[in-house]
């Protein structure tokens, strides 16, 4: 739980589905049925204030319902974010391994810079698809940054050939809707 910018509280629940890959035998996954938890987050100081919650980087959250106390009210936040950063990378972006959400390098990265962030790290998974590039080019930002390649390499999903077009029609895809926003590409080592 993010309040006003700082990380109050971080919380676990083990109750739930647990779904384990082997990675000898990847397209295995076996899954133990778990139950429904609850979280609570208490203790905080009256008053105003935006909260955040922050989802597990390793994890699928299936979110059944949310609840404040009876004294609590709820607002829309009235105003944009004064300056957001969408990244999009592999999993070195996806951070998984982070020991929470907000420790993993996009999120304090913008914490230090004091901006809104919407991480779209896919680990294995940063393959030049359209329909991330078409999810980029519909998101309000003001900076986009690119980690691009190491999946392509990895998996050996593209050649040369097809690689440099792929990234053009990648970004021409981003461009069509952020045609003046900047956009940074960071390439494996």
């Amino acid at each position: 739980l993010v309040c006003d910018g700082e990380r109050v509280a971080s919380l676990e629940e083990a109750s739930g589905n647990i779904l384990t890959v082997d990675l000898r035998r990847p397209t295995q996954p076996e899954l133990h049925a778990g139950s429904a938890g609850t979280l609570r987050f208490t203790g905080l100081p009256p008053g105003m204030k935006q909260c955040e919650i922050w989802l597990p980087t390793s994890a699928q959250v299936e979110l059944r319902g949310l609840r404040i106390d009876d004294d609590a009210s709820l607002a829309a936040h009235a105003t944009s974010p004064e300056f957001r950063w969408l990244h999009h990378g592999s999993s070195i972006s996806h951070c998984a391994e982070a020991v929470s959400p907000t420790q993993s390098w996009p999120a304090v990265a913008a914490g230090l810079a004091k901006v809104d962030l919407l991480n779209l790290g896919f680990g294995g998974n940063c393959q030049l698809d359209q329909f991330v590039a078409r999810s980029i080019r519909d998101q309000p930002a003001d900076l986009i940054s690119l980690k691009l390649g190491i999946n392509v390499v990895n998996m050996d999903s593209m050649r040369e050939r097809t690689f440099t077009p792929g990234v053009h029609g990648f970004i021409d895809t981003i461009r069509e809707g952020q045609p003046n926003k900047p956009i940074l590409i960071i390439s494996p080592i």
